[in-house]
Formats: structure tokens, sequence, C-alpha cells
């Protein structure tokens, strides 16, 4: 493995920034966190897109989603709602909204369509340590 980690890229700002908003659980102000590193929003924006792939608002929407779906898989009995005041949805309808945004379907569905599939995340949730 050392000859892999000697080449591995050092960690960036932006990608710090990411980890921050995994560990957060997608629940993040993003004008908070680019003025907190320093840059306008814009540059913020432009950067972090660059460098991940999307914008930050949208790496952010999607951390929600998928911590919000593996909380569900992990605590079955919880209501929707409850979940969605804990990651920050106004309120359950909100998080159908975006539900149906970014996969398509609204929350139960999606547990009907995996059936006894279980992501990674469930099993081993994300905890990013930001260096």
């Amino acid at each position: 493995m050392l000859p892999f980690a000697i080449n591995a890229r050092a960690r960036t700002l932006m990608m710090r920034t990411a980890a921050h908003m995994i560990n957060k659980k997608g629940t993040v102000a993003i004008n908070d966190l680019a003025r907190s590193i320093g840059l306008s929003l814009r540059q913020y924006e432009r950067r972090f897109a660059d460098e991940v792939g999307m914008s930050p608002k949208l790496f952010s929407r999607v951390t929600r989603f998928q911590t919000a779906l593996d909380t569900k898989r992990v605590e079955p009995m919880r209501s929707w709602l409850s979940i969605a005041h804990e990651f920050g949805y106004l309120d359950q309808t909100h998080m159908v909204r975006d539900f149906r945004s970014l996969s398509g379907t609204v929350p139960g569905q999606i547990l009907v369509q995996s059936g006894d599939l279980q992501p990674w995340s469930v099993t081993a949730p994300m905890k990013v340590v930001a260096l």
C-alpha cells in the first residue's frame, strides 16, 4: 500500500469542506462554509465544482438525502417526519420533494424498490476525518 500512499493526492481545502458536509449530514449553510474559508460564495462554488464535480449545494442535498435514507433503513420504525426534522427539512413535504427530485420517487418507495439490498453506507456510516 505504501507505493499508492506516496502517490496519493493531498487533501485540498475543497475536499475538506466536502468532508465537513458529510460529517454534518448535509445540513450546512453553503454561505457560511464559504465565508469560513475566506472565499466569496461564487469563488467557493466554482472551486468546489471543479474539484468535486458538482456544486456544493447539490453535494449537500445528496449527502442529506443519503443520510436520511440510511437512517430509515437502520431505524425502520422511525417516522419519516422525525427523520425530516432531524436532517433540517422544513417539513416532510419538503423532504419528499427533495427525494423525488434526486431519486425520481418518494421516500417509502425507494425502500420498497431496494428490497433486501443494503448499501455499504448502512453498515458503515460515513465519518470522514478532515485533515
